[in-house]
């Protein structure tokens, strides 16, 4: 639970800084959605980075391995799919909300 609160915590400011840093950018229509940006965790026993990027691709980073493939977002819940030779990596529950992530992986 308390790696759990950590990991909200941490991708709450994350997000934060993510979009001080947007508003200052210039973004042309059609581009990224609001959810783009790099999301992070650290626990005890690893660090996690999720990027999603071009419109519908992430990039899952653990110490062990780096992992891609698509994602789509309905009502707030994120489907991803991994690209081949990821069998068995699953990332389930995710929720995307206005300043986080919330996910199991």
């Amino acid at each position: 639970m308390k790696t759990r609160k950590l990991f909200l915590t941490l991708l709450i400011v994350l997000v934060a800084a993510v979009a001080a840093i947007s508003v200052a950018c210039n973004k042309e229509k059609g581009d990224e959605g609001p959810e783009t940006g790099a999301y992070y965790c650290v626990s005890d026993e690893d660090q996690y980075t999720l990027v999603l990027h071009n419109v519908d691709e992430f990039t899952f980073v653990t110490a062990k391995r780096t992992m891609s493939g698509t994602y789509s977002i309905s009502e707030g819940d994120i489907a991803f799919t991994f690209d081949s030779g990821y069998d068995g990596e699953a990332i389930s529950d995710a929720k995307y909300a206005t300043t986080y992530i919330t996910l199991t992986y």
